[in-house]
């Protein structure tokens, strides 16, 4: 799943485990591929409830995750987003 919290985003997956009435942090879990992929276009950062998390270079203000790019119907795969050439170096990444 791809978590995405304002301009962070981040390849995440969810354990929310309830103990004691609270709920447990969800932490990312993100290869070293997607750390790689993704280093000369942003940086990363940790975040106390989430973990890993990437933020994006040279985004305008108020930019949003899948604000460039549109989305298509495939056949294999239903609905996928496509990045524009603002995004394209780095949005096969995020946004799948």
């Amino acid at each position: 799943m791809v978590l995405l919290t304002g301009s962070t985003l981040a390849a995440v997956s969810l354990p929310a485990v309830l103990v004691s009435g609270a709920l447990t942090p969800a932490y990312a879990q993100v290869s070293d591929e997607f750390q790689q992929a993704l280093a000369p276009y942003g940086e990363w950062r940790q975040d106390p409830r989430w973990g890993d998390v990437w933020v994006p270079d040279q985004r305008p203000r108020g930019w949003r995750p899948y604000s460039v790019g549109h989305w298509v119907y495939t056949d294999d795969w239903g609905w996928y987003w496509i990045s524009d050439d603002d995004e394209a170096d780095w949005g096969w990444v995020t946004y799948h």
